[in-house]
């Protein structure tokens, strides 16, 4: 008897949990069903639809408590707000309990990764004024290290993404284009100068001159608002500039849109997981080159 009910619970889990997943399914369904028998006009709709975003409007508020609270926690550790491991996690969830309630991901997920990142915003300020409170703040350029710091461990054949070379110094896309137009310029000696303030007058005079051909040819492609210029170094110690074009409006290119969602704050942190193809990567690449 025991070995029968041991060999007929897989079936059974298996049969009950269908079940289950059918049900959350049919969810979306259900309400609409709901919603045809109790709604015979537009005003009733609006009523209901009221009531929702009354309760949803309560349930982030007890949300944001939350996020308020990690930063408490966050500001005696890493102090950094931002953790794309986590919203990766977040965002795996989201779509996997949508397609069980049968609501469409082109509504779930844009909304979702909204309330992500403005939470993520607002945990950083909050955790940037517990600092200063303490008298301990770090500044926003720690900030940029501690993401910079992440991407850059990844392996990339940067050669892919090379723009243009010069006498001294060479021009890279980058390959997260957050910041559509993002790239970098690296200078070729690699014998011993790991300081921008060690190079010599002629390796500064044609950094200057990439910079102005750069501008303008950003400015020509992307029309961006501002340039925001980064030269950390932390964990490739090879001299470089980061160029970042920062936009107030969204920009479209081969039909990919490009919001700077932190138009107005430090460019970092900033969307580390945010991917396009590579057909769009080239494009830019190329599109640059043109230019140059």
């Amino acid at each position: 008897m025991k070995n029968k009910f041991t060999f007929f619970l897989p079936i059974l889990f298996t049969i009950v949990n269908s079940i289950a997943i059918f049900a959350e399914e049919a969810m979306l369904n259900s309400y609409y069903e709901i919603a045809r028998h109790n709604c015979h006009n537009i005003s009733d709709i609006r009523l209901e639809m009221d009531r929702i975003n009354n309760e949803i409007l309560q349930l982030l508020t007890e949300r944001t408590a939350y996020v308020k609270r990690a930063g408490d926690l966050k500001s005696k550790t890493t102090k950094i707000a931002d953790d794309r491991q986590r919203v990766a996690d977040q965002e795996q969830k989201i779509i996997k309990k949508s397609t069980e309630l049968g609501l469409p991901l082109e509504i779930s997920l844009p909304v979702f990764r909204n309330i992500m990142e403005e939470s993520i915003k607002f945990q950083q300020r909050y955790i940037d004024c517990m600092m200063m409170a303490d008298k301990s703040s770090i500044e926003a350029s720690d900030l940029q290290i501690t993401t910079h710091s992440e991407i850059e461990v990844k392996v990339i054949d940067y050669e892919e993404f090379k723009i243009k070379a010069f006498k001294y110094w060479d021009l890279y896309l980058h390959e997260n284009q957050v910041y559509l137009g993002r790239l970098f310029v690296q200078l070729k000696d690699q014998s011993g100068i790991e300081d921008f303030l060690d190079i010599n007058e002629e390796m500064l005079e044609e950094f200057f001159q990439i910079g102005k051909n750069v501008k303008k040819a950003l400015k020509n492609l992307f029309k961006p608002d501002k340039l925001n210029y980064a030269a950390l170094s932390n964990t490739y110690p090879v001299v470089h500039m980061h160029i970042i074009p920062r936009y107030k409006e969204v920009r479209e290119f081969n039909g990919v849109v490009f919001e700077d969602t932190r138009w107005g704050h430090n460019y970092a942190p900033y969307d580390r997981s945010f991917a396009i193809d590579e057909s769009t990567l080239f494009k830019i690449r190329d599109a640059l080159k043109k230019q140059l």
